[in-house]
């Protein structure tokens, strides 16, 4: 699939009628689903045609998650420098940036759960793809966030062991028991104890991480510079 950033150069104002739709597609979603109808209806409910909706994410649906996703990730990134999570330690800070994260979504946790199940659907051609492109992305952003700037093995050992906790954690936010914030962050602190324990033993258990969670390598790309 071709990158958002690949196909049309943002303007303040593409960028802006593109949060304006993302706001309506993501109250239209829990009553249609993550489809070109929902879209088309979002369009309208903010005063245009389908088409408009088509303009702004050539890409349909699978482009939508895409730019929530790295509009998410940049809100994070920007809450990981305020004053308050600067006050915590690393590990501490990464938890926190999770949990800021998944509080975030709570306003959209049913789209945010339907847009898991589709891009988990077989017949959704690339959507375990671009799952994995849109984790690996998050977890390059918080690591980079926390003002990790390593470029060699410890790049993507750091990565890798740090979706082992953010995969398995919004899958449990996300599960059908919906178990309140306090008992996901009681889960990730445990998800996050389990992993710093294991990250001694280097790459043997990176890679029993990566076998568990099928995450291919292109998941995680090095930034350049």
């Amino acid at each position: 699939m071709i990158a958002v950033s690949d196909q049309v150069s943002p303007t303040p104002l593409r960028d802006a009628s593109r949060q304006k739709l993302l706001t309506a597609i993501l109250q239209e979603v829990p009553f249609t689903g993550w489809n070109q109808a929902c879209l088309a209806a979002a369009a309208e409910a903010v005063g245009h045609s389908p088409a408009h909706a088509e303009r702004l994410f050539p890409g349909g649906v699978p482009e939508v998650f895409e730019y929530w996703s790295h509009e998410l990730d940049a809100a994070m990134v920007a809450w990981l420098q305020s004053p308050e999570a600067q006050t915590l330690r690393t590990v501490a800070r990464a938890e926190a940036a999770i949990l800021w994260r998944l509080q975030s979504l709570t306003p959209h946790r049913e789209a945010a759960k339907l847009a898991m199940q589709r891009m988990s659907f077989p017949h959704h051609r690339g959507g375990t793809a671009l799952a994995m492109a849109l984790v690996g992305r998050t977890v390059d952003e918080l690591w980079y966030g926390l003002g990790d700037r390593s470029t060699d093995y410890n790049w993507y050992s750091k990565r890798i062991l740090l979706a082992g906790v953010y995969l398995p954690t919004i899958s449990y936010w996300l599960s059908p028991a919906a178990p309140s914030l306090a008992d996901t962050e009681a889960f990730l602190h445990r998800q996050m104890s389990r992993i710093m324990s294991a990250s001694s033993f280097g790459k043997r258990i990176v890679t029993k991480i990566i076998s568990s969670l099928s995450l291919p390598a292109a998941s995680f790309k090095r930034r350049d510079g």
